[in-house]
């Protein structure tokens, strides 16, 4: 799916992009391409976003690894 595609898919996109805040994007390394793809779009939306993977993360990035998740966003 090409990031054009993500783009429509994300209703909220013109509300991402007025945030003016930091904001911490966690996905875990083992989840599918498409939501790494998703990842990256949100985090350029964002202006001040930053997107961590985590090695060895699945979907519940938070559950599997969650200290890793704690150093991200503290």
């Amino acid at each position: 799916m090409a990031d054009a595609d993500i783009a429509a898919r994300i209703e909220a996109a013109t509300q991402l992009r007025r945030l003016d805040l930091p904001v911490t994007i966690v996905i875990g390394e083992l989840r599918q391409r498409y939501f790494h793809r998703v990842a990256r779009h949100v985090e350029r939306l964002i202006a001040r976003a930053s997107l961590h993977s985590v090695r060895g993360g699945s979907h519940a990035v938070h559950i599997d690894s969650p200290s890793e998740v704690a150093a991200r966003i503290e």
